[in-house]
């Protein structure tokens, strides 16, 4: 696993194989940042269910200022935290769910121009994610996520977003949203 683009094109980073741990794929990636690439530069990203950090490093590597990574398992956070010293980026690691750490991004101030989202899938949490940012406490204006799921998954569309587009790549959809500021 590499890092694609950017300053740190090239640089390899740590993954350690996981049952349940389904890292995105290098075509998802590389698609990822083709969407993303105008609104990179000078960001705030938030990764959410961050596994190894891939995709917040990547964002990172274009030129996003800030990134916050926010991965459950501890095994996960020490290879998001290596992989940021392997590439000599820096950022945010919470170690908690998503839905608290959602609620302690609100109430310490946070405000992303990006989210990725990339839970397990088909469990409905792109769903629950998406209503857990809904009142937009920690989105800026016209903010874009972007969700990776299954094409198995239904996602429900919630008022407070705007669905720009579907994107697949086999079983992979890439849903894109706005925040419509409700």
């Amino acid at each position: 696993m590499r890092v694609h683009g950017g300053d740190f094109k090239g640089r390899k980073l740590s993954f350690r194989p996981k049952k349940g741990l389904r890292p995105t794929t290098s075509k998802v990636k590389g698609a990822i940042f083709n969407i993303l690439a105008r609104q990179i530069p000078q960001s705030s990203f938030l990764d959410l269910f961050a596994g190894t950090g891939s995709v917040g490093i990547e964002a990172l590597s274009r030129g996003a200022k800030l990134c916050v990574f926010v991965e459950k398992s501890h095994k996960n956070a020490r290879i998001i935290r290596e992989n940021l010293e392997r590439t000599g980026l820096s950022g945010l690691v919470l170690i908690q769910d998503v839905r608290s750490a959602i609620t302690r991004l609100k109430n310490q101030g946070y405000a992303f121009d990006i989210v990725f989202l990339d839970p397990p899938y088909e469990k409905g949490l792109v769903t629950e994610t998406l209503k857990e940012l809904a009142g937009g406490e920690c989105l800026v204006k016209d903010a874009i996520i972007l969700a990776e799921h299954s094409m198995r998954e239904n996602v429900s569309l919630i008022e407070a977003f705007e669905l720009i587009k579907k994107y697949q790549y086999g079983d992979t959809i890439l849903s894109l949203f706005r925040w419509k500021g409700i």
